[in-house]
């Protein structure tokens, strides 16, 4: 699953959310939720409408990654990557 966002907090906390209490340690979500796709494979198109206002507009895209012997959560993270629209 990939997750997609732009704001430093998901659900009322503050981000990286630390995992380990849900059973993955070492994980940690940087990124708030506000766009996923559930697909297989590395790319995944993103399209940025042709609109000035979204220039120098940041977002942070992070890797969800489902697997059942990694923990108890059955799931490991990447870590996020900060993105910005424009130069």
């Amino acid at each position: 699953m990939r997750l997609l966002g732009d704001t430093p907090t998901w659900l009322g906390q503050t981000l990286p959310i630390d995992l380990a209490p849900l059973g993955a340690p070492g994980c940690a979500l940087m990124t708030a939720i506000d766009e996923y796709e559930v697909r297989n494979g590395a790319p995944w198109p993103i399209n940025v409408p042709a609109n000035l206002a979204l220039l120098g507009s940041g977002f942070v895209l992070q890797a969800f990654v489902m697997d059942a012997a990694a923990n108890a959560l059955g799931a490991t993270t990447s870590n996020g990557v900060k993105l910005r629209i424009g130069s």
